[in-house]
Formats: C-alpha cells, sequence, structure tokens
C-alpha cells in the first residue's frame, strides 16, 4: 500500500510481518522484521526492475546509519558531512565552542548592516549563503540543535554584515567541537509526544516571534521546526498560541504516518506547553474580545482537541525541550534540551 500521508512510502503490515519500503528517486530503504519475507521481496523487484543490492545501509543521503543490535539501538549522524562543510569554509581547524549562538548577542540592530556600498561590495566576497545552506541541511537532516541559529541567519541572507558572518563561524565551531552527536533511537514501546514552544518578539526588527516544536519516539527527534511566525504577535500567549497550532498540524501528519505504519499506536498525539494562557486558550472556544484577532488559521488546534486527535499538557519552562529551537541559550540549558532530543556522542 502506497502512504496516504507520505507517497514515497509503500507498507505491507500481515500477520506481524512488517515490510516498508521508503523510496527516494532511485534509491530504496527497505524495512522488516522478517527476514524471509525481506529477501522475497528484493526478489521480487530485482524480477522487474535493474537493481543492485547493496547490504545493510550506512549511508543515505550523505546521513550515516548505524546499528547496533546488542543495544537496540539506530543512529543518525553527518559527522562525514560537517568535516566536509568545515574543510570548504577552513574551519576545520578552529577553537570549538559550547553552543552555536551567543546568547547575550544582538543580531538584529541596524548599526550591523554595511553602510556603505563600499562595505557591501566587500560583504559579497564573502560566501554566506553558501554556507548558510551548507548548515541547513544538517539543520533539518540531523542537527536540531542547530536549527534555530540557522533559521535566524537565514534571515540576512540578502543582507548581512561582519558581525552575521562571525556569527556563521560560532556555529561551524560549535559543530567542530559537537561533530560526533548523532540522534540515537532506541526499541521502546512508548507514545510519539511533542513539545511546543515560543519566544515573543524575538526579532528586533520587525517584533515577529519565533515558533520552536519537536516530536519524539524512540528516545530522539523524528521531527522539529525554528520558524519565525507570519505576523506580530500581541502577547506570550498569542505567540505559544501560533506555535501550539502550527505544531498541531505537524502532530495530525506524523499520527496518520505512524498509525499508518504502526496499527496499535496510540490515537492521541500529547503535546506539551509551557504557558497556561495558551493552554486555555486552545482547550475552550468560547468567544473572548482579547483574542479576536487572532487569525482563524490559528485556531486548528481547537478542532484536533475537540476530535480527540490532540491532548495539551502543561509542563515547567525548565523541562521545555522545544526552548532552544526559539532562543539561544548557555552552555548547560543547551545540552539539557539536546539531551532529551536523543542527541549524544
Amino acid at each position: 500500500m502506497q502512504s496516504n500521508f507520505d507517497t514515497c512510502i509503500y507498507y505491507r503490515n500481515e500477520n506481524g510481518k512488517i515490510l516498508i519500503i521508503a523510496v527516494y528517486v532511485d534509491d530504496l530503504l527497505i524495512f522488516s522484521n522478517n527476514r524471509k519475507e525481506k529477501q522475497k521481496l528484493k526478489a521480487d523487484l530485482m524480477k522487474c526492475l535493474k537493481m543492485k543490492d547493496l547490504g545493510e545501509a550506512h549511508y543515505c543521503l550523505g546521513i550515516h546509519i548505524q546499528r547496533d543490535r546488542d543495544k537496540g539501538t539506530i543512529s543518525l549522524d553527518q559527522e562525514k558531512y560537517i568535516e566536509q562543510m568545515l574543510n570548504r569554509f577552513n574551519m576545520s581547524e578552529c577553537n570549538g565552542v559550547s553552543a552555536p549562538v551567543d546568547p547575550n548577542q544582538d543580531l538584529f540592530g541596524e548599526e550591523l548592516l554595511p553602510s556603505s556600498q563600499e562595505e557591501k561590495e566587500e560583504m559579497r566576497k564573502i560566501p554566506f549563503q553558501e554556507a548558510v545552506g551548507s548548515l541547513m541541511y544538517a539543520a533539518q537532516a540531523t542537527r536540531p540543535d542547530i536549527a534555530f541559529a540557522v533559521g535566524v541567519m537565514s534571515r540576512f541572507n540578502n543582507n548581512y554584515g561582519k558581525t552575521h558572518w562571525n556569527a556563521v563561524k560560532r556555529m561551524f565551531r560549535y559543530l567542530r567541537q559537537t561533530a560526533s552527536l548523532k540522534l540515537v533511537y532506541r526499541k521502546s514501546n512508548e507514545d510519539l509526544v511533542g513539545f511546543s514552544d515560543s519566544d515573543w518578539g524575538g526579532d528586533k526588527r520587525d517584533l515577529k516571534s519565533t515558533t520552536g516544536y519537536t516530536f519524539v519516539l524512540s528516545g530522539a527527534a523524528i521531527s522539529w521546526n525554528s520558524k519565525k511566525q507570519p505576523t506580530v504577535a500581541k502577547s506570550t500567549t498569542e505567540a505559544e498560541y501560533m506555535a501550539l497550532s502550527m505544531a498541531a498540524a505537524e502532530a495530525v501528519w506524523l499520527k496518520g504516518l505512524h498509525k499508518e505504519l504502526v496499527p496499535q499506536a496510540s490515537d492521541v498525539v500529547k503535546i506539551f506547553c509551557d504557558n497556561k494562557g495558551a493552554i486555555d486558550l486552545a482547550r475552550n472556544p468560547g468567544y473572548r474580545p482579547k483574542t479576536k484577532h487572532i487569525a482563524v488559521q490559528h485556531h486548528f488546534i481547537r478542532d484536533r482537541i475537540t476530535l480527540g486527535d490532540i491532548r495539551v499538557e502543561q509542563i515547567a519552562t525548565t523541562n521545555m525541550v522545544a526552548d532552544c529551537l526559539t532562543k539561544g541559550l548557555f552552555k548547560d540549558g543547551h545540552l539539557k534540551f539536546i539531551l532529551s532530543m536523543g542527541l549524544m556522542e
């Protein structure tokens, strides 16, 4: 059967025998819990397609795959890609740092941008966009710990100063120190769980907030996002509510895909939020004059809660895993949350 939620995934689950095929152009990844069924599938495919069996997967799209059968873990990392990236931008011998962003540094001041044509021409010689693009692939594939930093830097792609280039180099220095970090997934019966967070007016130029969310399954993050919100929030509650709605949309998609592949998976996705006002607003669709201006699209989460797809619960800010996707944190806080996302040596 072709998945209704991801058209590049095909699956069969009969009598406890699972077969899953993930397709990327002309490459296939096959997952199964039955060796005989897996070999039969390969033989059937080879009858109608010209293909090679490359054996157990070790690399796919620059992502290193490691499996430890004794410990029951599968890990994903991009250490080789990161090393190549550091060499490309002459940062392989740089000194490492413990966090990708300096929380004390303001990157949004107008005085940080080039003021003269001469300065602009000088900055164009710097491979800023290439560097941000290279970092973005790592941030999207296996390194949620740099997602916020990359998102902020991408806002300056068309006009950047020396301070912004130094901030990009700081990310390289962070990756120099943490190149071997990997997402480690473990055998587990735990349900899919999400964390939703937002800063408030973090972008000092237009006062828009940043949404951050992550979903964890089998001990590590399987989905994450750090994105500037489309409109200005009038309060912390509103910013958190918009983040919750965005996380809810991702939760509905992930739940649908999860249920297709694992029919016994839970029908409800739990999302944690650290703002009581946003939770109350999501649970209670009653008329509120102070929130009537919120765009209809953000009320999506109310429908999903009513339908029973999603359950929102409060969590302490100190345990909000998605916090590192909305702002720069100091070393201890940053390390705590990336460990909670399954990133480890």
